[in-house]
């Protein structure tokens, strides 16, 4: 081998060593943390604990119906218990069919939920005896009826345009007993009324209601956990006092705010996104995991409302099977979450930054009857009938500060679903309960 031959090989490694290391440059990305995405320090944990699907996700109501009359629980913890068994019964045989309408049998059970959850939902939620395609409709309410030749139950999930069935048989003779003697006892059940007057019908306890104002101590939770948990570098998030109520932390992007007296967070992560609307099991999936990570079911909250258009999720604080409502957004988790080009992102997080802990005082009231309540809704002029979609009693939450102790008190009200948001009725020129005398009106809010 000649000279200029070796000379001539050794260039061409050279240009083949230049072309790889071109090559590797063009192609290596640096692992700069983008000071606007979402990894967040999963390791704080807010003091609650975790949930499941099965979990977050119940029925507002159970009907029962027996002919033109219908009933449901005296004690919404009752109703709870039927729901968290039939979670466990086998649904088998399960079909897809385009049967339309609803079930009109003379004896059955109306499962009423309070946002329409995609059908692929349901296998997180029930237990089905074989993997099974389901079909990508959504559905508010599921009817179970009665075989009494075979004593046999079957399941029926009913499309939101009532134009789709998904059936499946329980084929149990002990749970079919169970609901059959419900229906012809009546024991541990009440009346309720089918009111028609609104977008859509909906049921409501057709006799007074008697409950218990409560008045409960609670336990905050510390807002920097929070700080530690949505920002992805605490240690560079400044804190500013605006007024006597407020702190805002902020690492120049994100912000997080604590107002309402340190016992309310609204956590702000503005990006641009592609405004692309998620499915709804895709959305659920992410907010239960993202709360589950820091544990931060704190009370008892269920699943209240999806915004499908605009990625929002909201679960409503219960107590004792009542759902709780507050004017300042305190008995409410709320996320909004954003597609961008690259991640899926939390754009938007509220809830409260307390937990309920131990009852220190209750009193018996009566609250007015739904005919009453109808009575005067209709004489209002601030109320049109055909915008209202649901009735239903729960507590309204209100902060106190009683001798230096944190307190809330649950107050015991009707509320109204009007133009899709929950809204107490306040009784201005009556009284919203009964407690043995004039003397106790309602407080208004």
């Amino acid at each position: 081998m000649n000279l200029e031959t070796v000379k001539s090989f050794i260039l061409w490694i050279l240009v083949l060593l230049s072309l790889v290391l071109t090559f590797s440059l063009w192609n290596y990305q640096p692992n700069f943390e983008d000071s606007k995405n979402n990894k967040y320090v999963d390791q704080v944990n807010i003091g609650g604990k975790k949930q499941t699907k099965q979990e977050i996700i119940e029925p507002k109501s159970i009907i029962f119906h027996n002919g033109k009359t219908y009933y449901g629980f005296s004690d919404p913890n009752e109703q709870q218990s039927l729901y968290q068994d039939m979670q466990s019964w086998v649904l088998n045989n399960v079909q897809t069919s385009n049967q339309q309408g609803v079930p009109n049998e003379e004896k059955q059970l109306e499962i009423i939920f309070p946002v329409s959850l995609p059908m692929q939902t349901a296998k997180s939620l029930f237990t089905f005896s074989e993997e099974k395609f389901l079909p990508e409709w959504s559905f508010k309410k599921i009817y179970i009826t009665f075989n009494r030749d075979d004593s046999v139950l079957n399941v029926i999930f009913v499309s939101d345009n009532g134009e789709q069935r998904v059936t499946a048989v329980v084929n149990n003779s002990k749970k079919y007993d169970l609901l059959w003697r419900y229906l012809t006892t009546f024991e541990g059940l009440k009346e309720y009324k089918l009111v028609k007057s609104g977008s859509n019908p909906y049921y409501v306890p057709k006799h007074q209601i008697t409950m218990s104002r409560k008045v409960l101590t609670i336990n905050t939770i510390d807002p920097l956990k929070f700080r530690n948990a949505l920002f992805a570098k605490p240690e560079i998030v400044s804190r500013n006092q605006n007024h006597q109520n407020e702190v805002y932390f902020t690492d120049g992007v994100r912000g997080l705010r604590v107002i309402e007296d340190m016992k309310l967070m609204k956590f702000d992560n503005p990006y641009e996104s592609s405004e692309r609307p998620l499915p709804d099991e895709e959305l659920i999936t992410r907010s239960l995991q993202s709360i589950n990570d820091r544990k931060g079911w704190t009370d008892e909250y269920n699943l209240m409302r999806i915004d499908s258009k605009g990625n929002e999720i909201r679960y409503q604080m219960y107590y004792n099977g009542y759902p709780i409502y507050s004017n300042a957004g305190l008995s409410m988790i709320r996320q909004i979450w954003q597609p961008t080009e690259l991640s899926v992102d939390l754009n938007n997080y509220e809830r409260p930054l307390f937990r309920l802990n131990d009852l220190i005082n209750e009193k018996e009231i009566t609250l007015k009857s739904v005919d009453e309540v109808l009575s005067y809704m209709e004489s209002k002029s601030s109320y049109k009938l055909e915008e209202i979609s649901d009735l239903q009693v729960g507590y309204h939450l209100s902060y106190q500060d009683i001798d230096s102790n944190n307190v809330v008190k649950l107050q015991p009200a009707w509320f109204v679903e009007y133009n899709g948001d929950w809204k107490q009725i306040e009784f201005h020129e009556s009284t919203q309960h009964r407690e043995g005398g004039a003397e106790d009106a309602m407080e208004t809010n």
